[in-house]
């Protein structure tokens, strides 16, 4: 620890005046365009197939019926999304989002060998 209460090689949570310097902290986003909506479709479908054993191709349809669908069937079958997106989406409803459906199906194959929560 450094004479100013820093702690040598540690970020602070924001910018931090008393170490000497100021931390810049940046977050880079990727924007994707969707340029074969059939093929990022049938590519969904194929992974909720996979996580969800003994789902139909009719179920697959139903469950991914647009880009928001397969983007968030992707996402989901990689392990990104989950509880934790959820709720911080939930408590950002009063900021112009709306909540609609939820989808309950059985618990990937991912979601298992984690030993995630069903539901």
């Amino acid at each position: 620890m450094s004479s100013a209460g820093c702690v040598e090689g540690a970020l602070p949570p924001g910018p931090d005046l008393s170490c000497g310097a100021a931390v810049h902290r940046s977050r880079l986003r990727r924007d994707f365009t969707v340029t074969d909506a059939a093929r990022l479709l049938t590519a969904a479908r194929t992974a909720y197939a996979l996580a969800n054993p003994g789902a139909s191709p009719q179920d697959a349809a139903a469950a991914v019926t647009s880009a928001a669908d397969a983007m968030f069937t992707i996402l989901e079958s990689e392990g990104i999304l989950g509880r934790a997106v959820d709720h911080a989406l939930a408590a950002r409803l009063g900021d112009g989002l709306q909540a609609a459906r939820i989808r309950r199906g059985r618990r990937s194959r991912l979601s298992r060998a984690r030993g995630d929560a069903p539901g």
